[in-house]
């Protein structure tokens, strides 16, 4: 009778393993913005969401790295939760692609960016208009 008891209250204390549908379940990407900035006016959207709009960025000379760090994880009915700032956007997923629109300074670039060759994406200013996207499949390592 011990031993029955002790085994339900044992089941009952486990924790709960099924998810409401919009849990994390897996990280799919982060995008770092790196080097180069210098008070540049950038707005940023993923999969057709909007992230941020005309972001002032400025490179930290140190670090290589501004303060616009976007990471994103899978939710387990197929979208992905795209986290910047304190907030959070539900956006649409492609599997193993992401579509990113960056516009630097009023110049729109667009990218197609396959996560399958890494999940760390960065990109650093060339010029005024143009970027250099960096991706990696370990984080990016800044001093």
């Amino acid at each position: 009778m011990i031993k029955s008891l002790l085994a339900i209250m044992l089941i009952n204390a486990s924790p709960n393993t099924s998810f409401p549908d919009t849990v994390e379940i897996q990280t799919i990407f982060q995008v770092d913005f790196q080097d180069f900035f210098q008070n540049d006016t950038v707005t940023l959207g993923i999969n057709g969401c909007s992230i941020f709009s005309n972001k002032l960025l400025t490179s930290d000379r140190s670090t290589g790295l501004t303060s616009a760090i976007v990471k994103a994880r899978l939710t387990n009915n197929a979208q992905i939760k795209v986290y910047f700032n304190g907030q959070s956007f539900l956006c649409m997923y492609s599997k193993d692609k992401i579509f990113i629109s960056i516009i630097l300074n009023h110049f729109e670039k667009k990218y197609e960016v396959d996560l399958s060759k890494g999940k760390y994406i960065g990109f650093s200013k060339k010029d005024k208009h143009e970027l250099i996207i960096s991706q990696s499949k370990r984080p990016f390592i800044y001093d």
